[in-house]
């Protein structure tokens, strides 16, 4: 019997997005393909052997799934992934899986409410949503063995010296805390502090700032302590790079968010601060322990990996695959091709144009509306031009 066919229908394969995608799919025993639906600047899966299949162009995208028994939509609120999945949701004969990659909880970033209705499955990465009655909670976690020539190339390095601490991520205000720049000035004033980002436009600029590198034994070169201040309502839930880091041994500095306590539960090196009196008594245990800290990195590391890999989310998800796949189809189907307004109007979650009004006037009122990034109207306008009278 040939192994059922999974398509990962994603926007593209770079950054956390393609970490994820590219370690769910080692370690899964279905056989998998992706499509992008735009061409990865910078891929994250250099070192798998991945079926990647580039969207060239929209109408193909029935032909492409039907060669496939499980369409698994990787979805945020972007409009081409929006778009990809009304367009799947005319189909029949797939099963459809949606893996909702944000949490929700921002208005201007929502989970659509009949996402439930359009598929089979609902999968969230990490927050809990009571309008989806049946959806599934799978986290994504590393590979271990995916880190190992990092974990390699830092057992080498010299570990004497002085406590350093580094953030790693968006430097956004849809994910970091405000607090962070009151963080961030207090660790710097008291020792070596820097910043590694994507981000090339950012209020940052008085920090040392680490721009564009997404190589693993670059980022994690030497000891340090994450320092990783994240909103509650933050955009995203599987925070991959703290469970690196605490896989590799490092120590981290939370906030008591949620998702961010149950993803360290169990393990080591962690430290928690919501205040600025906690970031100063937790910085002066770190400073004063360092030695320690160093001495004890391989065994967190050892430790932390154990509980990670224990946890075994993409085989929990590989079993809901398998039971989708064994079931009768009951989403609704749309019996009409979407226009750029229905699609827009399903990303934001609104159902009439006084409502679409409405968020796009919190858009605009953000400051952020025009700015071509994660779900903003300007970001919709790149791919859909007809909305030009709407949105400007």
């Amino acid at each position: 019997m040939n192994p059922m066919k999974v398509l990962n229908v994603t926007t593209h394969l770079g950054g956390g997005l393609g970490t994820m995608i590219g370690s769910y799919i080692s370690q899964s025993k279905l056989e998998h393909s992706v499509l992008e639906l735009e061409k990865s600047i910078n891929p994250c899966t250099d070192k798998l052997n991945l079926n990647i299949i580039t969207l060239k162009n929209k109408r193909n995208i029935n032909a492409i799934a039907m060669n496939h028994d499980i369409l698994l939509v990787h979805y945020y609120c972007h409009p081409l992934i929006a778009s990809a999945l009304l367009e799947i949701n005319r189909f029949e004969g797939n099963r459809v899986v949606v893996w909702c990659h944000n949490n929700g909880k921002n208005c201007l970033h929502p989970l659509p409410t009949n996402l439930d209705k359009m598929s089979d499955l609902v999968i969230l990465s990490g927050c809990k949503d009571d309008r989806f009655s049946q959806c599934e909670l799978v986290r994504p976690s590393p590979l271990m063995e995916q880190l190992e020539d990092t974990a390699s190339n830092l057992s080498s390095i010299n570990r004497y010296g002085a406590p350093s601490f580094r953030y790693i991520g968006s430097l956004h205000e849809s994910k970091i805390n405000k607090c962070a720049f009151n963080w961030f000035s207090y660790l710097s004033d008291k020792g070596e502090f820097d910043i590694a980002t994507l981000d090339l436009e950012h209020r940052f600029s008085k920090f040392k700032v680490l721009i564009g590198v997404t190589n693993r034994k670059a980022l994690y070169s030497h000891f340090f302590c994450l320092v990783y201040p994240l909103k509650d309502n933050h955009y995203g839930c599987g925070e991959l790079v703290l469970q690196e880091l605490l896989m590799l041994g490092y120590p981290v500095i939370i906030r008591r968010n949620n998702v961010e306590t149950e993803i360290v539960d169990e393990l080591t090196g962690v430290y928690f601060a919501d205040s600025m009196n906690e970031l100063k008594s937790v910085h002066s245990e770190i400073v004063t322990n360092w030695d320690s800290i160093i001495s004890n990195w391989w065994i967190r590391s050892a430790h932390n990996s154990k509980v990670i890999d224990s946890r075994a989310p993409y085989k929990r998800l590989d079993t809901l695959l398998e039971q989708v796949y064994g079931t009768i189809s009951l989403r609704q189907r749309l019996t009409s091709k979407p226009n750029p307004l229905d699609i827009i109007k399903f990303a934001y979650n609104q159902t009439s144009d006084d409502g679409l009004k409405q968020i796009l006037s919190i858009w605009n009122q953000s400051g952020r509306g025009t700015i071509p990034t994660k779900g903003s109207p300007s970001q919709f306008l790149k791919y859909f031009p007809d909305l030009q009278q709407l949105l400007c």
